[in-house]
């Protein structure tokens, strides 16, 4: 089964806390990497991208593949850069808007009327945005 996944890391000013050792921003960046390592182990053929959050900012600083080595370089050469607050709200936006194709294809794929009904709207906000 093909997998879709993005993973939103903070990089806000808070990942510098010293509460972990040596800071909450390398623990969490050696969780994600080993998360990936992991992820792609056990589903090879799904694919996954990064989502940053940083400045009330969302960036996507990977988009999805199924290369886990250049997620693993590009999330470690920008988590040098953190700065003030995080936004789950954009970083939730900007994973929305980049698997917007996921919905289309429940959408084709299942016979319950409830999802059919669900995709449809969802994929008319997003035309509507789009046009």
């Amino acid at each position: 089964m093909t997998r879709h996944l993005y993973i939103v890391m903070d990089l806000s000013k808070s990942m510098l806390e010293k509460d972990m050792k040596p800071s909450r921003l390398t623990v969490a960046v050696q969780t994600v990497e080993a998360f990936i390592l992991d992820y792609f182990d056990q589903n090879p053929l799904s694919q996954l991208g990064v989502i940053v959050s940083r400045g009330a900012v969302a960036e996507k600083i990977t988009e999805l593949s199924g290369n886990p080595n250049k997620h693993i370089q590009t999330l470690k050469a920008h988590s040098n850069n953190v700065e003030g607050e995080m936004s789950l709200q954009n970083s939730l936006e900007v994973a929305k808007s980049s698997l917007w194709f996921v919905l289309l294809f429940v959408f084709l794929i299942t016979d319950s009327s409830f999802w059919m009904i669900f995709c449809e709207i969802l994929f008319f906000i997003d035309c509507d945005r789009c046009a």
